[in-house]
């Protein structure tokens, strides 16, 4: 089995890619194929007229049955032994209101709001977010205006779980997988959707071939990977991570009206602005200036250790040290933060998004030490 990354595997691209097996032996192999031989497909079809007798009338021919051709270009497969006979990934609706529904493409796991006042959208993208920072699993490309996120290449075992030494001791498969994330939203009802699509895929079971991976497998992983998130959010909010209070603010990852990647809160600018100005020295940042006028603040920033984080119970931000500038604006009907280096130039989105996960907690902490005031 595969311990390292660095191990031989099959790469390729959706369309050509290549499956896993359940597990490391060939007779794992038997779980997706039925029974028996395929001798059957040996079999030539025999046309012989029927014959009818002088002092009897031909029977009317009925076509209710016929089995229609094929249309030009559809492949007749699978057949035999390429046949699954797995029985589909049922998707998990743990979350109180979750629905899953089906296309015949792949599975969207809908999760409707909890009040009319809830930002179901919001709620559901920051999970995909902090799902994704505690699997460890990187953002590569992330569209906000679409509300769409393209993962980094991330290890799990055949169920889509982390990969573990655990995993290795039972010979499990390795799988190595990027996918992306599309949030739907359906405003009339109330809910948003979450799909889940495999964009790349590797395997790793002990340098074997592998058959190809099938529409079918496809369906499986992605429905094996909202699985994965429904079990993480019905486990926060169990927890109580996930507030269940409908009528607090709330910070999300959006866009400014520059289209800059930013940090959206759902409150007036001055409120924003005293809550942020409060929070920020807890966080490493010195206050340099701040023109409210403006809505511009100054901070110089000191990245602290891996004790600073674990003593905050946050995620680190990854920021290197530095000036910076946040740039406070209104969007939409919400405060939006953007933030810029030094050379007023906008800090990468792939930072703003690791930082994300962090700065909410404490901002969500910070609200409540305002409220109780």
């Amino acid at each position: 089995m595969h311990k390292q990354p660095t191990t031989r595997f099959s790469v390729v691209l959706l369309g050509g890619v290549f499956s896993f097996l359940m597990a490391g032996c060939s007779s794992k192999m038997d779980l997706r194929q039925a029974d028996g031989d395929f001798n059957y497909l040996d079999t030539k079809t025999v046309n012989k007229p029927l014959v009818v007798p002088a002092e009897l009338s031909s029977p009317g021919l009925l076509t209710d049955y016929r089995v229609p051709a094929l249309a030009a270009g559809v492949p007749n497969s699978p057949l035999g032994a390429d046949v699954d006979i797995r029985t589909p990934v049922q998707v998990f609706t743990l979350v109180p209101g979750s629905r899953a529904e089906s296309d015949g493409n792949g599975s969207t796991l809908w999760f409707t709001a909890r009040s009319v006042t809830q930002q179901i959208d919001n709620d559901i993208w920051n999970e995909v977010i902090a799902f994704l920072r505690r699997r460890g699993v990187a953002i590569d490309d992330m569209n906000i205006a679409n509300r769409s996120l393209d993962t980094g290449w991330f290890y799990a075992n055949s169920r889509l779980e982390p990969w573990t030494e655990q995993s290795d001791d039972n010979d499990d498969v390795q799988v190595h997988q990027r996918y992306r994330f599309i949030i739907k939203s359906d405003k009339e009802r109330h809910r948003t959707g979450l799909t889940a699509q495999l964009l790349n895929h590797e395997y790793g079971i002990n340098g074997d071939d592998m058959p190809a991976l099938t529409t079918f497998d496809q369906q499986r992983y992605s429905a094996l990977m909202l699985n994965q998130v429904a079990v993480d959010y019905d486990k926060q909010l169990r927890a109580g991570v996930v507030s269940k209070d409908t009528n607090r603010l709330q910070m999300t990852l959006g866009v400014d009206d520059n289209g800059l990647t930013a940090w959206l809160v759902d409150a007036s600018f001055e409120t924003t602005w005293d809550r942020v100005i409060a929070l920020l020295p807890q966080l490493n940042f010195e206050i340099n200036s701040k023109t409210q006028s403006k809505g511009l603040i100054e901070v110089d920033y000191d990245e602290p250790n891996s004790d600073f984080w674990k003593a905050k119970d946050l995620e680190p931000f990854g920021l290197d040290s530095g000036t910076y500038r946040l740039q406070f604006g209104e969007y939409k009907g919400k405060t939006s933060i953007t933030l810029f280096d030094e050379n007023k130039k906008p800090v990468p989105s792939s930072v703003v998004s690791k930082m994300f996960l962090g700065l909410s907690k404490a901002f969500s902490r910070q609200q409540t030490a305002v409220i109780k005031k």
